[in-house]
């Protein structure tokens, strides 16, 4: 299974590209995020660990990652899912932040997720859960890059 999603975001390149790529480790702009931290030094081989509110996606309430490719130049980033929720033999997802103009720039991601045992039958439904839970992370960081003071970061 594959999603695509993008959003224009009224802020630089450079300030989404702070708290998306080079705050990796903190992913607590999002409400389902209860911590996060960072686990080695930022680049490939890297782990993000987040605590997360109950969900069907951690069995745990932990999810780990571990960044796969990280091109500061190209301002895009991969990860692939080390602990993955009952049903899912993969879960990984790839980032890239495109400069529009000095002010705005477009926010691109793509997700595969493959699903394992009988959460197969459900996929239409999950597939619609991981969608809105995609259009509500790109909603989250436009609100964190445009209500705090990382949108003075220059372009």
């Amino acid at each position: 299974m594959q999603m695509q999603m993008q959003r224009e975001i009224p802020a630089s390149a450079a300030a989404v590209w702070q708290v998306l790529g080079e705050s990796f480790g903190d992913l607590t702009w999002i409400p389902m995020v209860t911590a996060s931290q960072l686990e080695g030094e930022l680049g490939v081989g890297a782990q993000r660990v987040c605590r997360l509110a109950p969900s069907m996606f951690s069995k745990s309430g932990t999810l780990r990652e571990r960044l796969v490719a990280f091109d500061r130049a190209g301002m895009t980033f991969a990860y692939e899912a080390l602990e993955l929720a009952p049903g899912f033999r993969h879960a990984g997802n790839r980032w890239s932040v495109v400069a529009l103009g000095p002010n705005r720039c477009r926010v691109q991601m793509h997700g595969t997720f493959a699903l394992a045992g009988t959460l197969w039958l459900m996929s239409p439904i999950v597939r619609i859960m991981v969608r809105r839970m995609g259009a509500a992370t790109l909603r989250d960081l436009e609100r964190r890059v445009t209500t705090s003071d990382v949108a003075a970061v220059p372009a």
